[in-house]
């Protein structure tokens, strides 16, 4: 894009001497780069629109700026750069009209559109607002307006191309930090969404049977069986004991046990943890030493090898757990969590026991990697927990 408008530029320098031509040239790829610069340098889409403005009111000589960023049919002002802020209401209105929004830069003369009180507003001779679009694949997203002192720009070619051309580049960031924003939102929901199975497959089902029990004891209480109440309390305080049990590993395992250090120091912490609690012997093989992943992806596997974990330690009865972690050079990873506990006949086991052992939690993550998820036991014959993804 950039190259093709210095090629329309260079047939206007013809008539220009060899230095002016160079000086030209010069002024237009600075003016290119520092846009690039500020579009790359950019953390956020505030931080950049802050940067460009600086760079548009120092390159066109403008008395103020404005940029707004449309949202289906409102349009938002997200920049100001020398424009009276109490005259804003006053000048919006005839901004926002429809006929502004088009996919090429518009020029007015001030005293055409009737708004000769705007060289008031700015104490200064501005003589010109110039409209220039923010746009992605032919979709406006935005556009900012240049109140320009004389003599103007409508008349210099050149420079509006240098202008249409900022206005593409910056429709494209502004592009991409909607779809970034869009991913974050998505990327939310779906951990929240993860989070309430989790509460559902592990606290909520202790706190219904802590209900049914406080209600089979009001039953006991009130036929005087006092005895088999006695025994129902017990059961209710080991109940709650239980419940207090599940909610401190729940905050635990929400909290990211993501390592700066990479993926593989994360799961030694892990494990580390993991046979601090259980006292089971547990050994972690890392093949794949160079992980490379995502931390996004590297999450959902600590969250898997998490939720393995804790089921070894709540029904498997083990002594030995192994985690396998390998990756190769095409990019595909396998994980294997295995234990030497009493296991179960996966196949003749009720529909509860998916639940019960978070399988379609687990599921889910792996899903999120574009992976699978296999889970195989055998009863006295462990559990194996496999998981195959991959990432190039």
């Amino acid at each position: 894009m950039i190259l093709s408008v210095l090629i329309k530029w260079s047939h206007s320098f013809k008539a220009m001497s060899n230095q002016e031509r160079l000086a030209q040239k010069n002024a237009s790829l600075k003016i290119l780069y520092d846009v690039a610069s500020c579009i790359n340098q950019s953390s956020d889409l505030n931080d950049l629109l802050t940067r460009f403005l600086r760079i548009l009111k120092e390159m066109t000589n403008a008395n103020a700026i404005l940029v707004y960023l449309c949202h289906e049919d409102q349009a938002q002002l997200v920049g100001n750069a020398g424009f009276p802020s109490e005259y804003l209401a006053q000048v919006q209105p005839y901004l926002m009209r429809e006929h502004w929004y088009k996919q090429e830069i518009l020029c007015r003369s001030i005293k055409k559109t009737g708004l000769e009180a705007i060289q008031s507003m700015l104490a200064m001779d501005a003589t010109e607002i110039l409209a220039v679009p923010l746009q992605h694949k032919d979709k406006i997203l935005g556009i900012y307006y240049l109140f320009l002192p004389p003599p103007g720009l409508c008349q210099q070619e050149d420079m509006l191309e240098i202008l249409v051309t900022i206005g593409k580049h910056l429709g494209m960031a502004v592009a991409k930090a909607k779809l970034d924003q869009e991913s974050q939102r998505l990327s939310l929901m779906e951990e929240r969404n993860t989070m309430a199975h989790e509460v559902h497959d592990s606290l909520a089902q202790t706190l219904a049977s802590l209900r049914f029990q406080t209600q089979v004891l009001d039953d006991m209480l009130n036929q005087q069986q006092y005895d088999n109440a006695k025994r129902e309390v017990a059961q209710i305080k080991n109940s709650l004991e239980e419940a207090n049990t599940e909610l401190r590993e729940l905050l635990a395992h929400f909290r990211a046990p993501l390592n700066k250090r990479g993926l593989i120091p994360a799961i030694k912490d892990l494990i580390t943890q993991f046979q601090q609690h259980s006292g089971m012997l547990c050994f972690f093989q890392p093949e794949c030493y160079h992980p490379g992943l995502p931390a996004t992806m590297e999450m959902q596997v600590i969250r898997i090898i998490q939720e393995s974990l804790a089921n070894v330690y709540k029904h498997s009865q083990a002594h030995t757990v192994r985690v396998l972690l390998r990756s190769n050079e095409q990019g595909q990873y396998s994980l294997l969590v295995e234990d030497d506990g009493k296991g179960f006949d996966f196949a003749c086991s009720d529909d509860n026991l998916g639940q019960h052992i978070g399988l379609s939690i687990m599921q889910e993550r792996a899903k999120r990697l574009g992976g699978q998820l296999q889970i195989d036991s055998e009863i006295d014959e462990g559990t194996r927990v496999e998981l195959s993804f991959n990432h190039t």
